[in-house]
């Protein structure tokens, strides 16, 4: 930008891991990683340091540092193939695989294989050529994550409407994380490809609903509901209702949402998760808290006459209501 910052250094700075990962996946880190804020910038601390030197000396994160450090590896770890597959260059491609068909085994530090990194780049001619020169439609990479993993995260419609074609692909996969391309649609809000993983075959949970409430995917929530017929009221494992996933974001349009469409709203405005705590102690106890979304709360509460109680409400583990919560003294 106009102060020499580069793509990268602002996603350190702003400690957007997601921001980082795409970089990476847009075969930009290697332009990136080794540009230096100009020595005249108008921050002293940033003049001439590199987004590690950022990180390391500024932004002080660990887990930031440790990020760079991953994905600086997975790049240096990648060969030619898997770059040029990953930025859907079909050419070189052909290329590679025509100078030596053992190209085709390489993997990444985390276990892409090249079909998962030609699914990320978003060439569909690229991802038939390997296909039908053989590569292996079921593989997986370190964590688990199979193609139509990769493809839900960072591909596109158009990819998952090709790997869904083959018989071989399995939709209800589950990554070491537990989770299945359906889960990770509910995370990103993509409820397109909700819609055609559901035509293949795989199974619709209301636990979905509970995953995209905790990520504010409002959109994807009015589709299940509107479209699926899929009921607000669900309620998890952990004994939380969508209004206390929706709270934890703070996202005061999905809160009302909830309210104005639920059939209880009263009953889940004073309803308990597995620790005692209420939507409440979720919106107060979090530290993104949006003073609408808390003001809607209260309002809500006001007009289902359980104001005094919600506020009192004090949970299993401190024993805290949420007065204490939101003003960070102690009950005295």
């Amino acid at each position: 930008d106009s102060t020499g910052r580069s793509l990268l250094i602002i996603a350190v700075i702003a400690r957007n891991v997601r921001a980082m990962q795409a970089i990476c996946d847009l075969g930009l880190w290697s332009f990136y990683i080794d540009h230096r804020m100009p020595k005249t910038a108008a921050s002293k601390d940033l003049a001439g340091k590199t987004a590690v030197q950022i990180a390391r000396t500024v932004v002080r994160s660990h887990k930031i540092s440790h990020q760079l450090k991953k994905l600086s590896e997975l790049e240096t770890s990648m060969d030619e193939l898997l770059k040029s597959a990953r930025v859907g260059n079909l050419r070189e491609v052909r290329r590679l695989i025509r100078k030596s068909q053992l190209v085709m085994n390489m993997v990444d530090a985390d276990g892409n294989t090249v079909l998962h990194h030609a699914c990320v780049g978003g060439n569909l001619a690229v991802i038939r050529m390997l296909l039908k020169d053989g590569c292996n439609i079921e593989a997986s990479n370190h964590q688990a994550d199979s193609l139509l993993h990769t493809t839900v995260l960072n591909g596109t419609l158009g990819v998952l409407k090709l790997l869904l074609k083959r018989k071989a692909i399995d939709v209800e996969k589950r990554n070491k994380g537990g989770k299945t391309a359906m889960m990770l649609c509910a995370e990103r809000g993509s409820f397109r490809m909700l819609e055609m993983l559901r035509r293949a075959g795989a199974q619709m949970s209301p636990d979905l609903l509970s995953i995209a409430a905790s990520k504010g995917c409002l959109s994807f929530i009015k589709h299940c509901h509107r479209k699926l017929e899929l009921s607000l009221n669900h309620v998890d494992g952990k004994k939380c209702t969508l209004l206390h996933h929706a709270c934890t974001q703070s996202n005061a349009d999905l809160i009302l949402y909830l309210l104005e469409n639920m059939e209880k709203p009263k009953e889940t405005l004073l309803a308990q998760n597995y620790a005692g705590q209420t939507v409440l102690h979720e919106c107060c106890n979090n530290l993104i808290t949006n003073p609408k979304a808390l003001r809607l709360l209260l309002k809500s509460a006001e007009h289902y006459g359980v104001l005094e109680r919600l506020i009192n409400e004090r949970d299993l583990y401190t024993g805290h209501n949420n007065c204490v919560l939101v003003s960070g003294l102690s009950e005295g």
